[in-house]
């Protein structure tokens, strides 16, 4: 689970509930897969250290969970309720990370 602070508590997010996260410059969202969206400052990289195996970079602005992975199409990454995008490098990776199992 990551704990992140909403308001001046902190608030546990299960991995298997967050769907994506997307930064917009020192600003990131996490996307939970009941729709609701925490807003935190840090960057990708910070998180992405915090996160479980199964977080992937789609590309430089995105963090995918792959357990919600329902297609991969030519640029996009098509999650349980969302569509982000997907560079050609990390589409690459990610295919072949899942192929090999």
């Amino acid at each position: 689970a990551l704990f992140i602070k909403q308001n001046k508590v902190f608030v546990r997010l299960n991995f298997e509930d967050i769907l994506y996260l997307v930064s917009d410059h020192v600003y990131m969202e996490i996307v939970m897969t009941n729709g609701k969206k925490h807003t935190l400052r840090g960057t990708l990289n910070e998180y992405m250290n915090k996160l479980g195996p199964n977080f992937v970079h789609s590309n430089r602005s995105y963090i995918a969970n792959l357990d919600h992975l329902v297609e991969i199409n030519h640029g996009n990454l098509v999650l349980a309720g969302a569509e982000i995008p997907v560079g050609k490098k990390q589409r690459d990776d990610i295919l072949s990370r899942l192929n090999r199992g």
